[in-house]
């Protein structure tokens, strides 16, 4: 599990790992089974080995915990996921001080959200996704941010490409360009650079001509550090 709970906060082992002294501390006082689970709040521990990154373990039995689930099908994603993640993360915790952004948070029904930020009050939910999110699956959890009305941005790692035409793309690509404000944020799994495209849903016409004409590029592109 990437977050546990001390002393009511937040506490993340990618942050422990990088200060020895706070990861002696750590090992310390877990032990004292007073780091709690962010899910069920039993005791954990923390674990960094030369294999498995830095992570937080229940130290019972924990296989109705639905976070430690989670966290294990985490583990075997693709190292680009996590740096995205680690990159988003650092980012909008930079922005401002007053900004609230946690990993793996519970804002929806059966579900963890991969970032959440709370700015002035209002909560925004952060998906890093690819192509292997399937329709039902991508439906089903947009619905479940619209009932609690919680606006969501979603970034989709792939490799970045020249899209100019909608029809081309892949399905989860698709659905954004043409249901979430016609915009696609895409980072790219090598380099990490990001770029957003913009499907353009005008009609244009002819001078002095009621026919409409259809472009056959449709799609505009703006990347981004």
């Amino acid at each position: 599990m990437e977050r546990c709970i001390y002393n009511n906060d937040n506490l993340y082992a990618v942050d422990v790992k990088t200060d020895f002294e706070l990861e002696k501390y750590v090992r310390t006082i877990g032990k004292k089974r007073i780091l709690l689970c962010a899910n069920c709040l039993k005791p954990v521990i923390y674990k960094r080995g030369e294999i498995r990154d830095a992570h937080f373990a229940h130290i019972d039995n924990s296989d109705e915990c639905d976070y430690a689930r989670f966290s294990k099908l985490n583990s075997k994603r693709s190292k680009a996921w996590k740096e995205v993640k680690e990159i988003l993360y650092n980012h909008f915790a930079s922005i401002n001080s007053n900004n609230k952004v946690i990993k793996d948070d519970r804002i929806i029904n059966k579900h963890w959200t991969d970032l959440s930020i709370e700015i002035n009050g209002i909560k925004l939910g952060i998906e890093i996704d690819d192509k292997t999110m399937t329709a039902n699956k991508l439906d089903g959890i947009k619905n479940e941010y619209k009932q609690k009305n919680i606006r969501v941005d979603w970034v989709i790692l792939d490799k970045l490409s020249e899209i100019n035409k909608e029809s081309e793309v892949y399905y989860i690509k698709r659905a954004f360009l043409n249901e979430d404000n016609n915009t696609l944020i895409v980072v790219d799994k090598n380099n990490y650079q990001f770029a957003m495209y913009k499907l353009d849903t005008k009609k244009y016409f002819y001078s002095n001509s009621k026919i409409p004409h259809k472009f056959k590029e449709d799609i505009f592109a703006y990347k981004f550090t």
